[in-house]
């Protein structure tokens, strides 16, 4: 066997299940987390595979299950019953550390390294970096798998395997919270024994959100939740740039925001924000990141999960995609412990890439595409803005600068509904599916380069104006809170 000892930096959903997997092939596994403890409380997406993975990893009763179904859990309590299954399986972990430093070892003819010695330094969680004095540890890896999360770009470690990304420099925002039901919350039994929503959003409540419950069948439908949380994703189609800093410096608007939104066409409110939970609302930026490549030129190392792509905005989850590389790395490793010299593998490392480049190209387009719809709606939702404020005006000027904006507004929306056309033929081809209107020539290179020149026109169109605290006061006026 080649590979004897396998090194996973990363200690989230997908990086545990790599080690369990990772431990029935090699003779050593290791763990690297620098978080202290789990505190994650959003709930993620769990598609049919993945609850059976997880079923058959035999932690349906950690999770929460009277079945044997895996329902859908906040991540903290999925990653605490992963890292108790993988030390159960004899995974060393180490916590609260990060790699410092790496070098090669065993230099093969074909140009990468047979294996690479890693220096760990302990991490201090308060300050956000390598704990001052800390002692170093060195482990060897003949095979490295990187499943630390989207900001793995951002490790000067990553630049040192030969790992480049590429961004897509138009961005959007989105929020969500933690809600506890109120006391007028109407649920009915699936059978399951678990609370089942009986109604649908209100995305009349504002246009210009979408509202999306993980879990649904689609846009603004609640999904199943666990009887710990409630999970609403927003994403915020309407809002600018100086929305998104207002909406930051004034938590109480955001949950004011988030508790508007969750309000169902029954009169049902979500309407208290779980007070248990120290961090139960946020926000961020929407963007979309996928690596170049997904193995190392020199180096033994993989990337996988969102470490090679992120974010999908509508679910705000990685974890679909990254099982889907989670998928491709069972192969890799069954593959690899099959081998007896080191030479042989590269070619194992670029099926691998091959296998991997379908689901993360077709995950960076359908961000893409959301990212598109969002900034179309907003683009939109200004025009109106301005027609409806100066719409009346009588003086020449005004209404030539009316004019002026509607057709700028109305240009941008036609290059945004142009480019959303082409991200969806795109992950069309990808899908094996006929795209006949599509441009021979199109690539998803070609057109992040399309979008990035409508992006710059879009924030010179909408740089100095907020959208935000009318629609607030709309909200205000309409909603009546129970």
């Amino acid at each position: 066997m080649s590979i004897k000892s396998v090194v996973i930096l990363g200690g989230g959903p997908i990086g545990l299940m790599c080690a369990i997997e990772a431990k029935k092939h090699f003779k050593i596994v290791t763990i690297v987390e620098k978080r202290a403890g789990y505190t994650r409380t959003n709930v993620p997406v769990l598609q049919d595979d993945i609850k059976q993975h997880l079923k058959n990893l035999k932690l349906q009763a950690k999770l929460g299950s009277q079945n044997d179904s895996v329902p859908t859990v906040p991540f903290a309590k999925l990653e605490e019953a992963l890292w108790e299954k993988a030390e159960k399986k004899g995974v060393e972990m180490l916590r609260g550390y990060v790699v410092e430093g790496l070098f090669g070892q065993q230099k093969k003819p074909d140009g990468m390294y047979k294996s690479m010695a890693l220096t760990l330094r302990e991490w201090d969680n308060t300050n956000k970096t390598i704990s001052a004095n800390s002692a170093a540890i060195s482990l060897t890896a003949d095979l490295l798998v990187v499943a630390t999360g989207g900001g793995a770009n951002a490790d000067p470690i990553m630049k040192r395997l030969g790992f480049e990304w590429e961004e897509l420099k138009a961005k959007n925002y989105a929020a969500y919270g933690i809600f506890e039901p109120g006391s007028t919350y109407i649920y009915q039994d699936d059978g399951s024994g678990r609370p089942v929503f009986d109604t649908q959003l209100n995305n009349d409540i504002r246009p210009t959100i979408q509202a999306v419950i993980p879990g649904g069948s689609g846009s603004g439908r609640t999904g199943l939740t666990t009887s710990d949380h409630n999970y609403l994703l927003v994403t915020l189609t309407g809002v600018t740039k100086k929305d998104y800093k207002a909406l930051q410096a004034d938590t109480n608007k955001l949950r004011k925001l988030l508790i508007s939104v969750g309000k169902t066409m029954q009169g049902t409110v979500l309407n208290q924000l779980k007070t248990s939970v120290d961090r139960n609302v946020a926000l961020f930026k929407i963007s979309v990141k996928r690596a170049q490549q997904f193995y190392s030129p020199e180096y033994p190392a993989v990337l996988v999960g969102d470490a090679a792509v992120t974010p999908h905005p509508e679910t705000g989850s990685g974890l679909v995609t990254g099982f889907r590389g989670f998928e491709e790395i069972c192969k890799l490793f069954t593959a690899l412990s099959k081998t007896r010299r080191s030479e042989d593998n590269r070619a194992l490392f670029l099926d691998f890439d091959r296998s991997y480049e379908l689901s993360v190209s077709s995950k960076a387009l359908k961000g893409t595409y959301t990212i598109l719809h969002n900034l179309r709606l907003m683009v939109l939702q200004f025009k109106t803005d301005v027609i409806g404020s100066l719409g009346g005006a009588t003086n020449r000027a005004v209404i030539a600068y009316v004019q002026q904006q509607r057709q700028i507004a109305d240009a941008l929306a036609q290059d945004l509904q142009s480019e959303m056309d082409e991200a969806e033929g795109l992950h069309k081809v990808l899908e094996g599916l006929p795209a006949p209107n599509l441009d021979p020539s199109a690539s998803m290179g070609r057109l992040w380069a399309r979008i990035n020149q409508t992006w710059r026109q879009i924030k010179d169109f909408t740089s100095d104006i907020s959208l935000l605290d009318d629609r607030l006061r709309e909200l205000e006026a309409e909603m009546t809170f129970t």
